[in-house]
């Protein structure tokens, strides 16, 4: 009872970290409390706006900062754990330096129908205390956070250390659009502009795969009524099906994201951890390609290395994803692979393309059939652009704005992901598989040429 406890609360932690447009929950004031961060580009607007409520007097400041305000606002948080009105001014100094003035950013929260700080040209938002209105800025991370201060003149600061140890309730809303319109983009309305085209790309891509699951099965069951296939093949297959229903969880999640701002946590990342796992099965049947097995060997040769470099991706993918959603802080600009579990697997990846290509040399000098050479030297590239596809997109996502790194990262890897299996799948299929594999006696040659 006791395990199934522990997997139980293993399972709520794992499936506790949202990111949404609709954040809601409770805050006791003793330190900041960090809402969430929403992207906006030129010539396009968004809002934040909703209530907050306390239990008694509890009073505190909202503030909606962008990218540059925020780096100084986060450093001085990350310096303080205990407030006090020194540590008050100290936090929200920079504030005082902008010539737009504090009322720009902040809000005394709890309030009214709505917030007296409210500036006047910003229309609120019905039913909703506070409302914020980006436009007319350049492409940039806005960011919220709730801090025990209130503004005092000559830009000071108090601590509410008298109010604040109560709960404030907070519900609110961060849209890419205007919500006094009727209707809205489902694709972007809900989204950070970081996310924008998200959905769309997963239904090309899962599209994509309605196409090519039924092409690769029909080669290998349907045709002939062959109940079974290898069991090289049949690996590969469980692979491209486990990162279909990976990307079906996730498109399940978006889109009920686009519905209620808050979407399917537990399905984001179920869907992610099982996209990661058919990586991990497909890099292995690259690994097996690579040193011929099935082509040029019928045993696998030194099996324990071959161990170890998968093992080694392996375990550099799982802890990158649980570093993902428990250690990766919202509150910082950096994307998951400029961490150092980021680059924990980046340099796992280059060591498995490192020792593909040993493999594939060595398996390559070893083979006399200038048909079977010929693949090998095909797959060469195709592993080359597979396995350095992901370093290269971190690279050129580093030099370019926060905003657009994960957006690349993420398109890159689900396409190219594709890519990987459709290139197998090809290889794999069954009018080439009877020139190239030793498996070839699951099909006659005149009904592996009716496959074409």
């Amino acid at each position: 009872m006791q395990t199934w406890n522990l997997v139980l609360f293993t399972l709520v932690l794992l499936f506790c970290d949202v990111r949404s447009s609709n954040v809601d929950g409770e805050w006791n004031g003793n330190k900041h409390e960090f809402l969430d961060k929403f992207a906006v580009t030129s010539g396009h607007h968004i809002y934040m706006y909703g209530n907050f409520t306390a239990n008694s007097n509890a009073t505190a400041t909202l503030v909606f900062a962008p990218a540059d305000l925020w780096k100084s606002l986060h450093k001085n948080v990350q310096k303080h754990s205990i407030y006090n009105n020194r540590t008050c001014t100290s936090v929200l100094a920079p504030l005082c330096n902008r010539t737009e003035g504090s009322y720009v950013y902040t809000r005394e929260v709890p309030c009214g129908d709505v917030c007296h700080s409210q500036p006047e040209n910003i229309i609120p938002v019905p039913h909703s205390q506070v409302t914020y209105k980006i436009e007319n800025v350049s492409t940039q991370f806005y960011y919220a956070i709730l801090v025990p201060c209130l503004p005092m003149e000559s830009c000071n600061w108090s601590y509410s250390s008298g109010k604040i140890f109560a709960t404030i309730s907070y519900d609110v809303w961060f849209v890419s659009g205007d919500p006094f319109a009727s209707n809205h983009d489902i694709f972007t309305y809900q989204f950070s502009y970081d996310e924008h085209g998200a959905l769309v790309v997963l239904i090309i891509v899962i599209i994509l795969y309605g196409i090519l699951v039924p092409f690769h099965l029909v080669g290998y069951t349907w045709l002939f009524g062959k109940c079974d296939m290898p069991n090289f093949v049949r690996v590969f297959t469980v692979a491209m099906l486990i990162e279909c229903t990976g990307v079906i969880f996730v498109i399940v999640h978006y889109i009920t994201f686009a519905h209620d701002g808050q979407g399917i946590v537990v399905f984001y990342d179920l869907g992610f951890f099982l996209e990661v796992l058919a990586d991990c099965v497909l890099l292995l049947i690259v690994l097996l390609i690579a040193k011929g097995y099935r082509i040029t060997i019928s045993i696998i040769r030194r099996k324990r290395l071959l161990a170890i470099i998968w093992l080694m991706y392996f375990f550099s993918v799982i802890t990158f994803s649980v570093w993902t959603l428990f250690g990766l802080s919202k509150e910082s600009d950096k994307n998951e692979y400029q961490e150092w579990a980021g680059g924990l697997l980046l340099a796992c990846r280059l060591i498995a393309l490192i020792y593909t290509i040993f493999e594939l040399r060595s398996t390559y000098l070893q083979e006399d059939d200038p048909v079977k050479i010929r693949l090998y030297i095909v797959f060469f590239f195709v592993c080359l652009v597979w396995f350095l596809y992901l370093p290269v997109s971190v690279i050129v996502a580093a030099t370019l704005n926060p905003v657009y790194r994960a957006m690349i990262v993420r398109t890159s890897s689900r396409v190219f992901d594709f890519m990987g299996f459709l290139g197998m799948t090809i290889f794999l299929y069954p009018y080439w598989s009877n020139r190239y594999f030793q498996f070839s006696h699951w099909f006659t040659e005149d009904e592996a040429a009716r496959l074409i």
